[in-house]
């Protein structure tokens, strides 16, 4: 079917943010990280987690030198008491000062915007995540979803934020996850803006939805993606979506390589090592774009994880 990309990518979009917990040593450590693009946010992430792990030489500032590992300070993402329900969640909100408002907070818009959010982004979470837990902890109410006004970047006051829970903290072992997960998340509310999210939601099974995330299905999972491709994979090209039309096989391929081979082996190192953290910090930040590169020019990294899905 056609999808309007070029009408929803000038749909309103929201800035987009996380929380989830982390363990540096013994120490449990919230990030609540938000931006108006994802390179914002993978930056912030990037440098929160090299001062919670790393220290400076004396004298000597984050940009310059080499950094330290803190002792007893390793980070660690998969501790049980990181995993428990209500932890973890992504947020959408508006810059109340530009006068933006994200989605009408009737019922009848809040209840399908909930409804595309576990459509779109929970399949997509079930097949990276290959630790997922089973159970119904994934499921948002409406009031959940509503949240009381935040401040965004800790500068403005948000209006509403939107808060869904469909998700482990599985997205901080390598910034490219996290470009993928928010990229999905940030383009659910572009649907709902261009007034397109009706259409794929008659193509879902509510009920196989419900079960996929619930179990953990990841066959189940695939299935759901390709019946949502066609939202997922933009025709319209650049790098504002998370897929474009010639680069969609990257999904599956991240999951066979994960499923298969485990994080360290497709991402070629620890946690630490996947967010480069013993370097100085810089301007420099990898998004899945940069890290994966495009169909027409592959990185390495790319290369690497089709490598991996095959065997």
């Amino acid at each position: 079917m056609s999808v309007p990309w070029n009408k929803i990518a000038k749909a309103a979009y929201p800035n987009v943010g996380f929380e989830a917990r982390v363990k540096a040593g013994k120490r449990n450590i919230v990030l609540d990280e938000d931006g108006p693009c994802r390179e914002e946010v993978i930056y912030s992430v990037r440098n929160r987690l090299q001062e919670e792990g790393y220290s400076r030489g004396r004298g000597q500032n984050w940009h310059d030198g080499s950094l330290k590992k803190k002792a007893g300070s390793a980070l660690n993402l998969d501790a049980a008491d990181l995993k428990q329900p209500g932890l973890t969640f992504l947020y959408a909100c508006n810059d109340m000062d530009e006068g933006l408002s994200l989605i009408c907070r009737r019922e009848c818009c809040t209840e399908p915007t909930l409804a595309l959010l576990d459509a779109l982004v929970g399949p997509a979470c079930v097949l990276l995540d290959h630790d997922r837990y089973v159970g119904d902890w994934w499921q948002t109410s409406l009031d959940e979803f509503l949240s009381k006004p935040k401040k965004l970047n800790r500068w403005h006051l948000a209006e509403t934020t939107y808060k869904w829970y469909g998700t482990s903290n599985f997205f901080l072992r390598h910034p490219s996850l996290l470009s993928i997960v928010l990229g999905l998340f940030r383009q659910a509310f572009m649907l709902v803006n261009a007034g397109v999210e009706a259409d794929l939601l008659k193509k879902i099974d509510r009920k196989e939805v419900e079960d996929c995330l619930t179990n953990a299905d990841p066959a189940l999972a695939l299935r759901l993606i390709t019946q949502t491709k066609p939202w997922l994979e933009s025709s319209r090209g650049g790098t504002f979506f998370p897929f474009s039309d010639k680069n969609f096989r990257l999904l599956t391929d991240l999951h066979k390589a994960i499923f298969k081979h485990g994080y360290d082996e497709v991402f070629g190192g620890n946690l630490e090592d996947s967010w480069d953290l013993e370097a100085v910090r810089t301007g420099q930040v990898e998004g899945a774009f940069t890290y994966f590169g495009t169909k027409a020019k592959e990185t390495t990294n790319r290369k690497r994880v089709a490598k991996l899905a095959k065997k």
